[in-house]
C-alpha cells in the first residue's frame, strides 16, 4: 500500500485492525455507551444517478468526488461483505 508502513502491509493487518475495533466497541458498550450502526444501501443505477446530478449541478459539484468512482469499481466485493 502507497500509505502503510511496510511492517504494516500484510493479510493479518485488516484482521487485527477490525479486532481491535470490536474490542473497542465492546469497551464502550462495558461502560454504557451504546453503539448502532446503520447501512444506507442505494441501488447502483440510484449511485449513478446521483453521481451524474453532482457533475451535471453546480450546486452539487462539490459533493463529487473522483475517488468516489475508483470505489464503484468494488461494488460487488462491498455487497458480498454486507450480505
Amino acid at each position: 500500500s502507497l500509505f502503510l508502513d511496510s511492517q504494516l502491509n500484510g493479510e493479518g493487518i485488516w484482521k487485527r485492525r477490525y479486532q481491535s475495533i470490536l474490542d473497542h466497541e465492546k469497551h464502550l458498550h462495558r461502560n454504557g455507551t451504546r453503539i448502532i450502526k446503520f447501512f444506507l444501501h442505494i441501488s447502483k443505477e440510484e449511485q449513478k444517478k446521483r453521481f451524474l446530478q453532482r457533475i451535471d449541478d453546480a450546486d452539487k459539484n462539490w459533493k463529487f468526488n473522483e475517488a468516489d468512482l475508483k470505489e464503484r469499481e468494488f461494488w460487488k466485493d462491498y455487497m458480498n461483505a454486507y450480505e
